[in-house]
Formats: C-alpha cells, sequence, structure tokens
C-alpha cells in the first residue's frame, strides 16, 4: 500500500503543490462504519485558510 500512497502524493504535490497534508484513517463505528473495511483519505492543505480549498464555478484540474 505505501508504493500507492507515494504515487497519489506525488501527483497531488505536481499538480496542485500543497503545504501540507491531513491523512485520515476512518475505522469502526466511530469511523462512521456500517460494515468493517478499510480506506485511507488523503487532504490537501493550503496556506489560505490554513484548510482545505474550495473551488466554485466550472473547475477542471490539469492532469498529472
Amino acid at each position: 500500500m505505501l508504493p500507492v500512497f507515494k504515487d497519489t502524493i506525488a501527483k497531488i504535490e505536481r499538480v496542485y503543490k500543497p503545504v501540507g497534508y491531513r491523512i485520515g484513517i476512518p475505522v469502526g463505528k466511530k469511523g462512521k462504519q456500517l460494515q468493517d473495511h478499510f480506506y485511507m483519505r488523503i487532504v490537501p492543505k493550503y496556506k489560505l485558510r490554513h484548510g482545505s480549498a474550495e473551488f466554485s464555478g466550472n473547475f477542471t484540474p490539469a492532469k498529472p
């Protein structure tokens, strides 16, 4: 799984150039899971408002 994680981070870096990331791994009932499964959330962080970027209107991301 680490190679997939590194590849995903590299693609995000090339296109969006965030200042950091928030990594989330929700688990169990407190993670709002109805069935046991695994997934990881990678949320890029930006200096503006120190949170996730929000885009409105017609936004087409660049292709990595």
